[in-house]
């Protein structure tokens, strides 16, 4: 209840921009798939906006389907008179809504879909987003720049989510940082989603990520569960342990630079 209160202060604070927008004029790519944004941007005409969904009917409307080798498609309806087909640069549905609505506002800003796909060819992700690389035979998944409850769940969903995987599951996370108040609740919280996604191996690091392995401790949490002092310590255990097929992800706050375990792991090979 505590943090629904504290998510409707962040709401009103970040309606703030639409209310702006309404005044000074503009154009907004609102996501339907979010309720507060929905909402909020009642704040503003028809005209000031172009609607996009994964979901549900919207100006701007997204089908998924999925390839070999974890790829995404999206089919996008509202751009031409029939579907145009886009291939999504980063893995996990919560990017390909990001993908969506960039089109979205590219769209409604008057750019013709050559420049739109021209402009998806150049695109390359910032460090430490959703880089995914292939290491001694294991899929990693090193989502280092920021982290929060929501992005975690996004990153479990994305590398864990589907039933077809195979090989041993690993978490590498650091402390989720500027949670105020709640964050022991947020950190122990964790344990539902990596608990949902039946993860195997649970590495942690940072005194806040001490309350998610209390929490799982707790639960008596049948998998590996360790705390290190370091990234360096982490990535040690990691290339002594994982096997090719496996799955790792490495995610935490900026500020706790979780991609020293990556570079870590990059720089020396897995003892044999």
């Amino acid at each position: 209840m505590l943090f629904r209160s504290d998510l409707e202060t962040v709401e009103r604070e970040e309606g703030i921009l639409f209310s702006v927008l309404g005044i000074r004029g503009g154009l907004a790519a609102v996501n339907l798939d979010d309720e507060r944004i929905t909402r909020q941007a009642e704040q503003i005409s028809e005209s000031q906006k172009i609607t996009y969904s994964l979901k549900r009917p919207a100006n701007i409307r997204g089908h998924l389907s999925f390839g070999q080798n974890d790829e995404i498609w999206m089919d996008v309806e509202g751009l031409s008179s029939y579907p145009e087909r886009f291939r999504v640069p980063l893995e996990g549905s919560h990017n390909a809504r990001n993908l969506l609505g960039a089109i979205a506002l590219a769209h409604g800003l008057g750019l013709t879909l050559t420049e739109i796909y021209k402009g998806l060819r150049t695109f390359q992700p910032p460090p430490g987003r959703s880089e995914m690389h292939l290491w001694e035979g294991c899929k990693v998944l090193a989502d280092t720049y920021n982290a929060n409850p929501t992005s975690v769940e996004a990153a479990l969903e994305t590398l864990f989510g589907s039933t077809l995987q195979e090989g041993e599951t690993w978490v590498c996370l650091g402390d989720m940082l500027e949670l105020g108040s709640f964050e022991e609740s947020l950190h122990r919280g964790l344990a539902d989603p990596i608990q949902k996604h039946g993860v195997k191996h649970v590495f942690l690091f940072g005194p806040r990520m001490k309350k998610l392995e209390d929490e799982l401790r707790s639960r008596k949490f049948q998998g590996t569960l360790a705390h290190f002092d370091s990234q360096e310590q982490m990535a040690d255990r990691l290339r002594k342990s994982a096997r090719s097929g496996d799955r790792i992800l490495i995610k935490g706050s900026r500020g706790m630079r979780m991609e020293n375990v990556w570079e870590s792991l990059r720089k020396q090979r897995k003892d044999l």
